[in-house]
């Protein structure tokens, strides 16, 4: 116990800087960096987003399977509205209006380029009508179901030659108009007018009995989610693949 007690009181005593001065100098050595506040802002503004949207998809492609049930799932809101083909429901007219708002589209995307905020949205928006136009004929070669034009019960899927689910004409307006909603929401929240596109073109088309309600409301979420892809990526496909002659913008050539 002695020989212990010896070699204690031996022992260097250890000030307190000769463990505080090593730890500062790590920390000179490798400083912590702070995220920048509007990085965090814009992440969460991402996060907040993707969560809507993937949210909105997901219920809609979950309720698919269960429309196909014998209770037909999601039925009870499906049913026939009043027929109309006239005036602001006729198919000529929200038909010219999607086809003259794309020609504009592909237009201002030709003459702008891929170089500037609206030039890129653009692109931006061809990208996301064309893989809605994809995605939606693609639900039509699956699900197969009867419109209600032909028999006024919306439980009918997976007969030859239907192509009622999803609507195609909603989807192509929900795509053409999501870009826009994304890119400039925040700073013009007038452009949130935009959806007023796509509720239009979706209620023609049950006015027509082209669509149950479901088919609809199915289309809408296909051309968010395509408008939603197409926004998200840095480079739109159509630029990566034409040459830079194309995408450039046809002002620069004047």
């Amino acid at each position: 116990m002695g020989s212990m007690l010896h070699a204690i009181k031996e022992a260097p005593l250890i000030e307190a800087r000769d463990i505080v001065l090593p730890i500062e100098r790590h920390m000179e050595r490798q400083p912590i960096e702070a995220t920048p506040a509007w990085e965090r802002i814009s992440m969460k503004l991402f996060i907040k987003r993707a969560s809507t949207y993937c949210l909105s998809i997901s219920l809609v492609f979950l309720m698919a399977p269960l429309a196909c049930a014998q209770n037909c799932g999601w039925s009870r809101i499906d049913h026939e509205i009043g027929y109309s083909e006239s005036g602001v429901w006729k198919p000529a007219v929200y038909r010219d209006l999607m086809n003259t708002l794309t020609l504009a589209q592909v237009g201002g995307a030709l003459w702008e380029g891929a170089d500037s905020r609206i030039g890129l949205t653009m692109w931006k928006g061809i990208d996301s009508q064309l893989i809605g136009a994809a995605g939606a004929e693609a639900g039509k070669k699956i699900f197969r179901r009867e419109r209600p034009a032909t028999e006024n019960n919306p439980c009918i899927w997976f007969r030859d030659s239907n192509q009622s689910f999803p609507s195609g004409e909603a989807t192509n307006a929900a795509a053409l108009v999501t870009p826009y909603l994304l890119e400039y929401g925040e700073d013009q929240p007038a452009v949130y007018g935009l959806l007023a596109i796509p509720a239009y073109v979706g209620v023609a088309r049950m006015r027509n009995h082209a669509h149950w309600q479901s088919d609809v409301l199915a289309g809408w979420g296909v051309g968010a989610a395509s408008g939603y892809y197409a926004y998200s990526r840095d480079v739109p496909v159509l630029v990566s693949i034409l040459p830079r002659g194309v995408t450039v913008g046809l002002r620069r050539e004047f």
